[in-house]
């Protein structure tokens, strides 16, 4: 028998512990580049790694077990569910805080200190910024133009891609020639700036397969579940048909053995009846060879 105390939800304690731990210590980036970036890691495909996390966290909310199991404290898990959702005005008051851009910074430094460092509710004014802009276009140029006429500049997040200022190295502007060093620390900064793009890139990419390949699979669902119905309902009335032609088979084979015994019945009575005729033809013959037998001898 398997032992199935040393798994939860399917998975070995060890590799849960890793994923949670990977997750915590990762608060800075979004989660969807935090699963994937496991997922590689591990061998693991980023859509069940995401799903387990989720089923982990709604598992081992107000259970001590299950955090003692993976030897971490609930405050150590990034929830996932957010009971409120942003309302209309909370979409706008959001975009007016990220998009000023003077003097620029990162979206996430703003996030950061919107959310007063608190990490779990950082990630989700970032996650909820990007799909504003993502989903809600106009919402945002709107928006862009409203703080423009205030005189307030803004960040174009339909332009080039944004990336974290704060990982670029600035360089001090010089009148003459670069130093070697100085060369080779923005050309560290070019990559870092190439990396951070297309990690960006990468991240909304994947959103984007996640969602139409969710929406796929909740179609799928659907069907499948239409398909299972109707062979429910096939399945009862098959049942129904074979009930019914075996109380047919039953009745057919009662009626059968009545006529057999009414049959039987009528043989026997035709059978007595013909030995009671014989019976009186042999009578009535016995009395007329009697009769023959006492006549008086004829006169010649």
């Amino acid at each position: 028998m398997k032992n199935t105390k040393s798994k939860i939800l399917g998975w070995q304690i060890s590799l849960a512990k890793s994923l949670v731990k990977y997750i915590a210590n990762n608060k800075h980036i979004p989660l969807t580049t935090a699963f994937n970036n496991w997922a590689k890691e591990n061998g693991r495909q980023t859509f069940s790694v995401r799903n387990y996390y989720y089923k982990l966290v709604k598992l081992a909310k107000n259970n001590s077990q299950i955090c003692e199991k993976l030897g971490i404290n609930q405050n150590e898990l990034v929830n996932v569910f957010s009971s409120k959702h942003f309302s209309d005005k909370e979409e706008i008051e959001l975009l007016k805080a990220i998009l000023p851009n003077d003097p620029p910074c990162s979206v996430r430094a703003v996030c950061e200190k919107l959310s007063n460092k608190n990490s779990e509710l950082m990630i989700r004014y970032q996650n909820k910024y990007r799909n504003i802009i993502t989903k809600q276009p106009n919402l945002t140029k709107q928006v862009m133009q409203e703080l423009e006429n205030k005189g307030i500049k803004t960040r174009n997040p339909y332009a080039k891609k944004e990336v974290d200022l704060g990982k670029i190295i600035s360089m001090p502007r010089q009148q003459k020639g670069l130093k070697d060093s100085e060369i080779q620390a923005l050309f560290a900064g070019l990559v870092r700036l190439v990396k951070i793009n297309a990690e960006q890139e990468v991240s909304e990419s994947l959103h984007r397969k996640t969602e139409y390949a969710n929406e796929t699979l909740k179609k799928a669902l659907i069907n499948l579940r239409k398909k299972e119905l109707i062979i429910e309902e096939l399945s009862i009335q098959n049942n129904k048909l074979s009930t019914d032609l075996k109380d047919t088979q039953l009745k057919l084979a009662s009626s059968q053995t009545q006529s057999l015994n009414t049959l039987i019945k009528l043989q026997d009575i035709v059978k007595s009846q013909k030995m009671e005729s014989l019976k009186n033809f042999l009578n009535e013959l016995n009395k007329q060879i009697s009769g023959q037998a006492t006549l008086p001898p004829s006169k010649n």
